[in-house]
Parts: C-alpha cells; sequence; structure tokens
C-alpha cells in the first residue's frame, strides 16, 4: 500500500488536533488500510485529538462492519457537518 505510511505520519502529526478525515475518495480498504486507522485512532485518543471519517464509500463501511470496529470510530456522513460539528480541519 503506497498511500498508508504517508497517512500514518500525517495523522501522526495531527494527533492533538481535532480533524476529520474525507475517505470520499477511497474505494478500497483492505486489512492494511485499517490497521492505518486503527493505529490513528490509538494516536489521537493518546494525544489528546480527536478524528472523525467522513463520506465512507460502501466497501468501508462494508469493512468496518465485517470487523466489527465500526463503533470503535466517529463516523460522519458528510464532512461539513463533521468540520461544524467538532470544529476540526479535514484531511483529504
Amino acid at each position: 500500500m503506497h498511500t498508508g505510511p504517508a497517512l500514518t505520519d500525517l495523522l501522526g502529526l495531527l494527533a492533538s488536533e481535532d480533524v476529520v478525515v474525507d475517505l470520499s475518495g477511497v474505494s478500497f480498504c483492505d486489512s492494511a488500510g485499517l490497521a492505518v486507522l486503527l493505529g490513528a485512532r490509538r494516536s489521537f485518543a493518546g494525544a489528546g485529538g480527536a478524528m472523525t471519517l467522513a463520506n465512507l464509500q460502501a466497501p468501508v463501511r462494508r469493512l468496518l462492519a465485517i470487523t466489527a470496529t465500526s463503533e470503535m470510530f466517529d463516523i460522519a456522513e458528510a464532512i461539513s457537518g463533521a468540520e461544524s460539528e467538532a470544529g476540526a480541519d479535514s484531511v483529504r
């Protein structure tokens, strides 16, 4: 996975912030991608920040559902609503 390490690094830098991760362009996510999201969740929890996932496509929703991890994340239907609720920056 080419984007996993870069996303891990970026989210690690932002872990003390409130961030919305826009997943509208993600049409495929496997266990490596899930590991990135779970690792980022841990980083945000440890640093006092908050990470919200927004605009999840069906394959990503399905992965979170079958791995029983969807309840572990704050999920928003749209990025604009998530940003205004959290006062967050977005990562696209």
